[in-house]
């Protein structure tokens, strides 16, 4: 599913867990949207909320929206809209830092019974209501500087369903935020890339995470290659690489690839070089080839280059992926 938009930056200093959701958008033919409020927050927020173990998004979209506004969602008219990603520094979940990871889905339903909101949904005197999309706007505006974290959330989808657009390089710009916001956590470089790709990639971020944890610092502080190029090229290996050694052509183009990855990337970050030591003397930083990992500290993120440069290797990233038609 395409990533959109990535609101909040992790706290490096808490734990912090994922949580996965799926949203319903229900609206039907005369442009009436079947949502939820609440008498709390006067709100207009999309039906939906966690996948339990053993449910695909499929079973939880159904369930979640049977729950929560009575509506009897038809699986054949379930299409994912694009996946949102959250960074929530508060309690609501019972724990202190969140990755709330919401997947959006249009779909279709009929009204079937009344809703059997959780005694929490209860408390915020939860019902549904079926608005226009103006009204839907007009209600989260209103409520826009309260500090409730699917406000935003739910803005940016309702503005594009008011605003249609191609979502392309808004795909872009969120894999570099979510580059960004691995590298904030505290992983490294390389590690934050291949992170913001795992979905993509198909493989499990503690393991896309050990991948890249060799190439921190241009290989392990060697200063070598930059660990957000390194990184890039990993993915690429493992999304678009070549695996039969007898396949010449195949390897070749896979080298071309490669290639016009570093192009793009030094292109973009206004650099001659892919190389670690070479950025890092380039932004006024002394490159060392020696010594621990440093602290991620205020300090770090301003002296360096790195955060903007994970951005870029992630944007770039992107857009080659999406050109080979595999994102």
């Amino acid at each position: 599913m395409k990533l959109l938009k990535v609101f909040g930056r992790p706290d490096p200093t808490k734990p912090w867990v994922r949580r996965d959701s799926v949203r319903g958008i229900l609206m039907d033919e005369e442009g009436v949207l079947h949502m939820c409020t609440s008498t709390a927050y006067n709100d207009c927020c999309f039906p939906g909320g966690g996948v339990d173990p053993g449910e695909n998004h499929a079973e939880a979209l159904i369930r979640e929206v049977r729950e929560e506004i009575g509506y009897e969602v038809d699986p054949a008219s379930i299409v994912p809209f694009g996946r949102i990603d959250q960074f929530l520094h508060n309690s609501i979940f019972g724990v202190e830092e969140m990755h709330l990871v919401n997947y959006f889905y249009m779909c279709q339903g009929k009204k079937v019974g009344e809703p059997t909101p959780t005694d929490s949904e209860l408390a915020e005197g939860a019902t549904p209501i079926d608005v226009t999309l103006d009204t839907a706007i007009a209600m989260n505006v209103a409520i826009a500087n309260q500090p409730y974290h699917w406000v935003e959330r739910e803005m940016f989808v309702l503005d594009l369903l008011k605003n249609p657009k191609d979502t392309t390089s808004l795909t872009y710009t969120a894999r570099g935020e979510l580059a960004k916001a691995y590298f904030y956590k505290g992983y490294g470089c390389a590690q934050a890339v291949l992170l913001s790709f795992a979905d993509v990639i198909g493989m499990e971020e503690n393991t896309l995470a050990k991948l890249g944890s060799s190439f921190g610092g241009g290989m392990g502080k060697l200063r070598e290659v930059c660990g957000a190029v390194s990184g890039a090229f990993a993915a690429l290996g493992l999304i678009c690489g070549c695996d039969d050694p007898a396949d010449m052509d195949k390897k070749n183009s896979h080298y071309a690839l490669i290639r016009d990855f570093a192009d793009r990337f030094k292109d973009k970050a206004g650099v001659p070089s892919i190389v670690c030591r070479d950025l890092l003397e380039g932004a006024g930083v002394v490159a060392t080839s020696s010594g621990d990992a440093e602290a991620r500290t205020d300090t770090y993120y301003k002296k360096r280059p790195c955060v903007e440069l994970v951005e870029m290797s992630a944007c770039v990233l992107a857009e080659i992926l999406a050109e080979q038609g595999k994102l």
